[in-house]
């Protein structure tokens, strides 16, 4: 466990379409599919975050934020960020001549 919690920490940070990319392809999958489907009734972004209290409240403001990422990272149109960040490249090589 301990390996697995230092290689988190020591990875490098991926590009976000590669990321997205990567929990689409996940999710395509029938064992993705239920597993994500799974974490977000866990994250229970769904529903209300008011708790009894701050405390309750904040938590479930965590989780909720928790399974709005996920969402996000499912419902990103790859299509149109391959497209801006090409376009990006092309300014930047613009810029470098």
């Amino acid at each position: 466990m301990f390996g697995f919690v230092k290689s988190y920490f020591n990875k490098k940070p991926q590009p976000a379409i590669v990321k997205m990319r990567r929990y689409q392809q996940l999710y395509n999958t029938p064992e993705g599919k239920w597993v994500l489907d799974d974490i977000l009734g866990l994250c229970k972004y769904a529903e209300s975050c008011i708790g009894i209290d701050n405390q309750a409240t904040y938590l479930k403001l965590g989780a909720q934020n928790v399974g709005i990422e996920i969402v996000q990272l499912l419902t990103a149109d790859l299509s149109q960020m391959d497209e801006e960040s090409q376009k990006e490249e092309e300014i930047e090589d613009e810029q470098e001549v």
